[in-house]
């Protein structure tokens, strides 16, 4: 559709739009024609009112969901909460896995995204705070998102676990959140099991220091 028609069909008397708010760089229409600037002809000859919103500026560049996105591909969780203006955050239910984690002294929740279209960030290891159903209680944490290269036998499916520091009991079938608040390292491949556990303590150790400062 054209931008008049648009605005003609589907803003005003399929919606019956009185007063629209835009943002400082919408575009709306065929190849984009429609923008902020189009906009007041419009409202004009079908009787509404426009308020453009001014870009909001962080670090000296305005705030987009594509910057937003970008961010998070990249694992730059607190770039991203700077931008969002709250930690990102994941919601889903625990699966059963492979019980790799407690076989490394590290049991950890397999969570499955309650949404299928939730934006995973990057492949890495995050200190990240757990809410467990509606209890309101956060728990330190840190999570893996990734493959489990160092695993023989390992599919290749990425797989999102959660171990909750100094939690015991069984969560399967519950719901958790987490909440991102810093990225630890990359997902890596250690020469085998031992390294990754000693790696996994170290981890563990930095994400309770990030907590407590």
């Amino acid at each position: 559709m054209t931008a008049s028609e648009f605005t003609d069909e589907i803003l005003c008397r399929h919606l019956g739009v009185s007063h629209l708010i835009t943002g400082f760089d919408h575009h709306f229409g065929r190849r984009h024609e429609g923008d902020s600037n189009t906009i007041p002809d419009c409202s004009s000859r079908m009787n509404f009112r426009v308020t453009k919103e001014e870009a909001f500026i962080v670090d000296g560049k305005a705030v987009s969901s594509s910057s937003i996105r970008e961010l998070l591909g990249e694992g730059e969780v607190r770039k991203a909460a700077a931008l969002l203006g709250y930690e990102y955050f994941l919601r889903g239910k625990v699966v059963s896995g492979k019980r790799i984690g407690r076989n490394l002294g590290f049991p950890t929740a397999n969570i499955e995204p309650l949404f299928a279209y939730k934006l995973i960030p990057s492949y890495g290891v995050y200190a990240v705070e757990a809410e467990i159903g509606d209890d309101k209680q956060k728990h330190i944490a840190m999570l893996n998102i990734g493959i489990n290269p160092t695993i023989a036998g390992n599919d290749g499916k990425r797989t999102i676990e959660v171990h909750i520091i100094g939690f015991e009991s069984d969560l399967y079938g519950r719901d958790v959140t987490v909440r991102f608040h810093s990225r630890l390292r990359d997902e890596m491949k250690f020469e085998n099991v031992d390294a990754l556990a000693a790696q996994m303590v170290k981890d563990r150790e930095m994400t309770i220091a990030l907590f407590r400062k």
